[in-house]
């Protein structure tokens, strides 16, 4: 998703100054010449414009606790994607679906939030984390690691589905990044590598995930890690309380990334536009271009898809933000299929079966294979 936050140049006052007595009295001379004789009510009229118009200039700089999201549009996938060795011509066509999203101002938000194509949501739940909210250059540096992780997820994801034998470098969590307001902001950098917690060896990022939720916010834990230098640290912590006061799961705060050793060489492109490509949900349309790609270009023999979705290095397929202004996207792009995360809300299907109408087919989907089962492919 891109972040791009609406930023306007204005200017209600000017500091020039004059020492000419007579120029500043002639100024004065022409405003009283202007309104001299003009009945009371044009005086009024006059006077409530002129504070209308402060009122949006300034309102336009005050920002609310509050971000907005908008639909954005789609973008062919295999112009993001390059995989060295492999320039197959494409049968048909597989496009990422991306948002906007910008914060709210004081003149923004109540237009917005009359109109059913926008979202509005609390601040916590866009640039907040459980102990704490994110900065803008934060929250930025949080989407970059939800868009690699994404992408190093596709390929392994893609390279599997293909039958390649993947190895992983080495024992332990790979840290992409770390949420500087938990307690792994105290000690843990993104490179670093998990190896044990208390006396648990890990092996990989779910089994980092699993050992973390058996321990209940409060529990202090010793963590080892292993630095990209190799350097073996050890440290105590104490986790912190997950999204709820009620929740029973200790806080980290570290996201990791996929760690195996990859025998292709992929390239991405992180913009669209100019605009950075931030957060997760490209994961799945980057899957299905890599195997189209590396396949022969014929995966969809002729037609043209959308798709959005996290993606698994197994191949897994979860939910994501946006999904209602994503569908205003596609529907606008004149696709003919989308598919979409299953594990998404009632509500916010039945806006997109609204949405799409009879001119979009939405496949809901959870796995790879149920993608290659509604695009009958049998990559066996």
């Amino acid at each position: 998703m891109s972040k791009s936050p609406n930023q306007t140049e204005i200017s209600t006052t000017s500091s020039s100054k004059s020492d000419d007595s007579s120029l500043t009295k002639e100024k004065h001379f022409s405003f009283k010449v202007v309104l001299k004789g003009q009945p009371k009510s044009f005086k009024i009229i006059t006077a409530f414009l002129i504070i209308v118009i402060i009122f949006i200039l300034v309102g336009q700089h005050i920002n609310l606790p509050y971000y907005a999201l908008k639909p954005g549009g789609v973008f062919p996938a295999n112009k993001l994607v390059q995989i060295k060795g492999y320039t197959n011509k494409l049968h048909g066509g597989i496009d990422i679906v991306y948002v906007y999203e910008s914060q709210e101002n004081l003149i923004e938000y109540p237009i917005d939030k009359l109109s059913s194509k926008i979202s509005i949501y609390p601040e916590q739940d866009i640039v907040g984390t459980p102990t704490g909210n994110l900065t803008n250059s934060q929250a930025d540096a949080q989407d970059t690691w939800y868009s690699q992780n994404s992408q190093i997820s596709a390929e392994v994801a893609a390279l599997k589905a293909l039958h390649y034998k993947l190895e992983r470098n080495g024992q332990g969590s790979l840290i992409g990044w770390v949420d500087p307001t938990s307690p792994a902001g105290k000690f843990i950098t993104a490179g670093d590598t998990i190896l044990q917690i208390n006396n648990t060896k890990i092996k990989n990022s779910a089994e980092l995930a699993s050992v973390i939720e058996s321990y209940s916010a409060g529990t202090k834990v010793t963590v080892t890690f292993k630095t990209p230098t190799n350097k073996i640290i050890t440290r105590q912590t104490v986790l912190a309380k997950l999204f709820t006061n009620t929740s029973k799961y200790g806080y980290l705060g570290v996201g990791t990334m996929p760690n195996y050793k990859i025998p292709l060489n992929f390239q991405f492109q992180d913009t669209i536009g100019g605009s950075p490509i931030g957060g997760p949900s490209a994961g799945l349309a980057y899957c299905l271009t890599i195997i189209d790609e590396i396949s022969g270009g014929n995966l969809l023999r002729g037609i043209n898809i959308a798709a959005t979705g996290t993606i698994s290095t197994n191949g897994q397929i979860g939910p994501i933000g946006g999904l209602v202004q994503k569908t205003y996207a596609v529907v606008a792009s004149g696709a003919q299929i989308f598919f979409v995360p299953d594990g998404q809300s009632s509500t916010t299907y039945k806006s997109i079966y609204q949405i799409a109408g009879s001119k979009l087919k939405i496949y809901k989907v959870s796995n790879l294979s149920q993608v290659f089962h509604d695009l009958n492919l049998n990559l066996n």
